[in-house]
């Protein structure tokens, strides 16, 4: 079951995983896809809302994810399954 929310995690030195500050991050309802571009400045989540159901995030320079923009998806359970980004 989702929660609406996407955890971000930094891998330590001793390969140690620890939350990003602020997450978890809000994200559309059942993230049910998520890709990065080509320069890890952004990060998009699909999943199925009205308002926000594919969001487009930047990435900041710790890790953490701002919502910077996002379209409707509807709320039909057909889900995205994949997003891919090109150069």
């Amino acid at each position: 079951e989702s929660d609406s929310t996407i955890t971000a995690y930094s891998i330590g030195t001793d390969a140690a995983l620890t939350a990003v500050p602020g997450s978890p991050f809000s994200a559309p309802t059942n993230v049910s896809a998520v890709s990065f571009d080509n320069s890890g400045a952004y990060l998009l989540a699909s999943g199925y809302n009205t308002i926000s159901g594919t969001q487009l995030y930047t990435v900041g320079s710790k890790g953490a994810l701002t919502s910077s923009a996002s379209a409707p998806t509807g709320v039909t359970p057909g889900i995205p399954t994949a997003i891919a980004t090109t150069p």
